[in-house]
Order: C-alpha cells, then sequence, then structure tokens
C-alpha cells in the first residue's frame, strides 16, 4: 500500500491540512482509522471500496464526504484501490462549502453530487495542482471565533474543562457548543477528547524506557492505568499495550 500526503498552496494551508493519495495492488486490507477532528472529501478513481466498518461503499467514479468523526472506522482497501483525498482542518470545510451543521453527518459517510465536489477528470488530466485551482476559486474569508479555541485545546492536549475553555475566549458555553456543532460536527468536550486521546497515544508509542503508562494515564488527566486502557479502546477500538 502507498500512501502519500501532500502540502496544499500556501493560501489554502489555513483550512485544509493535506492533499492525500492512497494506491495498493497487494491482497486486501483493512484500515483502522481514528478521529482527528477534521473531515475528508475522498475521490475514487478505482476499485470499489467500502467504509464505515463495511455499511458504506465508496464506488469507483463517485466523490464522498466523510464526516466528523467520534469513533474508529475501518476501511476495506482492495487491490486496485487508488483514491484521492482532502483533509480539512477542523472549522475549514465551511471556507469552501455551505454545508452546515455538520454535526448532520457526524460519524457518517456521504456522497457528493458532482456539482459540489472536484471533477474527477479534471484530477485526472491536470494532477493535483488542480486541487489548488479548485480549491481557491471556491475559497471564502470566514472569520471565525473558533480558530484560537481550537488552538487552545489542542496546546492543553484536550485537558480542559469547557466552562473554563468558553470563559478564557468571552464566549458562553451554550454558544460554543452550537459553533463547534455547526463548523467541527462535535461538541467541544468530543473535540478535546479526541485530541486528548491522540496525544496520549502517541505518547504510549513513543513511550521511552522508565516511563510508565500510569505515569502516561496521569500525565493526560486519567484517573490511572485501567481508565487510560478503557478510553483508548473505546477511541481506537483496541486497547494499549500495558507494562
Amino acid at each position: 500500500m502507498q500512501y502519500r500526503e501532500y502540502i496544499p498552496h500556501s493560501s489554502l494551508a489555513d483550512h485544509i491540512d493535506a492533499y492525500w493519495t492512497l494506491s495498493h495492488d497487494a491482497k486486501a486490507e483493512q484500515q483502522r482509522i481514528l478521529p482527528d477532528g477534521c473531515v475528508d472529501i475522498i475521490l475514487n478513481l478505482g476499485e470499489d471500496c467500502y467504509t464505515d466498518s463495511g455499511n458504506v461503499k465508496i464506488e469507483n467514479g463517485k466523490t464522498v464526504l466523510v464526516g466528523p468523526m467520534t469513533r474508529f472506522n475501518l476501511t476495506d482497501i482492495p487491490s486496485g484501490a487508488a483514491l484521492t483525498g482532502i483533509r480539512f482542518r477542523p472549522g475549514g470545510f465551511l471556507n469552501f462549502f455551505r454545508f452546515h451543521p455538520l454535526s448532520t453527518i457526524r460519524d457518517n459517510t456521504i456522497t457528493l453530487e458532482p456539482a459540489c465536489s472536484p471533477d474527477l477528470n479534471d484530477l485526472v488530466n491536470k494532477g493535483l495542482p488542480y486541487l489548488d485551482a479548485y480549491f481557491s476559486s471556491r475559497q471564502e474569508q470566514n472569520r471565525s471565533v473558533l480558530g484560537p479555541i481550537i488552538d487552545d485545546i489542542r496546546a492543553l492536549n484536550g485537558q480542559v474543562k469547557i466552562p473554563q475553555l468558553a470563559a478564557r475566549h468571552f464566549i458562553s458555553v451554550k454558544q460554543l457548543e452550537r459553533k463547534f456543532s455547526e463548523q467541527l460536527g462535535v461538541t467541544p468536550k468530543q473535540f478535546a477528547n479526541i485530541i486528548r486521546n491522540r496525544a496520549a497515544l502517541q505518547a504510549i508509542r513513543n513511550k521511552g524506557e522508565g516511563t510508565t503508562m500510569l505515569d502516561i494515564a496521569i500525565g493526560f488527566g486519567y484517573y490511572d492505568q485501567a481508565h487510560l486502557s478503557n478510553e483508548i479502546k473505546k477511541f481506537s477500538g483496541a486497547a494499549p499495550v500495558l507494562h
């Protein structure tokens, strides 16, 4: 399996995290996709694929929108797969498309009509530079209050109380929840948990000698090792190796 990421034009980088391609010519594989607070547009240039744990078919020549995720997703990658994706930063999607609230497609994948997505023929003929031109033509300069709040949550590795977060950014909890629902498709608490789980998983993968799982659990605000294990399992579908 070959997976590659490409940086979008600098004028798009505040809203688009990356373009990516995936191709596969060997035996079919199953990929486990974890929540990251983003949404993706996926264009299928190869064989049909199944996502959402086998419940949704991404047909050849079709384009889908993968909504914000709060749980892991299993995607079957067949031999002959050829996918191109656009991964939007949290809150970035609505700078290009009038589609909200994003909470209506939380944990779902929907097919996009050709008029609402990049053109597959242009992508094949012009390559990834076409995506820069396409999204540059659609970009709107929406001013959102969520940018600094998202940065704050990330800087704190998701370890923040939502009332305190709202107060720090001079917004009510109710307003904050509404804006997150519209622009990210998840609640502030769900987004914070996603960020915390991802950071804890990364710490587990990079765990050095002398660092225990209890150290990581306490460091990321979990009660104990068992609490960390249970939360990671809910998030990723598999418990971390504990030792």
